[in-house]
């Protein structure tokens, strides 16, 4: 605990070097320190939990797992959210993790609803830090029995703007769910491949006319 409050008080001044003293107090700690980090982050004193949340973003890579596992019950809005920001901070060491989670919905509660949340929890967050190695699992997500979890990974994939991407999301143009669709098209259109043009036309022809069927 002591180091704890060492950490977060050179954390305040702003200075490099101390930041630098900060990052190395906290790669000497134990496993224990994100644990007493995310007791910190919801402190009802913002400078605290500010600095609690600065303390594990440097931590990266090591934080994810307990990171990820405190969003399945992050007990109010703002630790939720300050646990999105926090991982999207981290950014590229987070990705395989994140892509595991994805594929494999890895929770402490193992019900469907569980799963469920967690996969949509990472595609969430893949979406944000936008690294091309999510790209092969969130076109595999295209497919999901769960509408949730194709619209999540369409957006995503149209963030990341890879050109293996097109193909795919030009397939999700034929989702059964309109909103999978939608997402498909938006995303299409914000990665501006050629290929698409087409089938977009297609696309907001048969939009066009299913709106039609239901004005008449």
């Amino acid at each position: 605990k002591r180091k704890i409050e060492k950490v977060l008080s050179l954390l305040t001044t702003g200075k490099k070097d101390d930041t630098v003293a900060a990052t190395r107090i906290l790669s000497s700690m134990k496993d224990d320190v994100v644990s007493l980090l995310l007791k910190r982050l919801e402190s009802d004193n913002y400078e605290e939990s500010q600095k609690a949340a600065e303390a594990l973003i440097i931590l990266g890579e090591r934080a994810v797992p307990q990171l990820l596992y405190k969003l399945e019950y992050p007990g109010s809005n703002k630790i939720e959210n300050d646990i999105r920001e926090i991982l999207i901070r981290i950014g590229e060491p987070a990705v395989p993790i994140l892509i595991k989670q994805l594929k494999e919905g890895h929770t402490s509660d193992q019900s469907n609803a569980g799963i469920r949340i967690a996969r949509l929890h990472a595609a969430n967050i893949l979406n944000e830090i936008k690294d091309p190695r999510a790209v092969s699992s969130l076109i595999e997500l295209l497919t999901d029995q769960d509408s949730a979890l194709r619209i999540s990974a369409a957006h995503a994939l149209g963030n990341i703007k890879d050109p293996r991407t097109v193909d795919p999301l030009i397939a999700a143009l034929n989702d059964k769910d309109k909103n999978v669709k939608a997402t498909a098209i938006h995303s299409l259109g914000e990665i501006g491949d050629t290929r698409a043009i087409g089938h977009l036309i297609i696309a907001f022809k048969d939009k066009q006319n299913n709106n039609n069927a239901v004005d008449a």
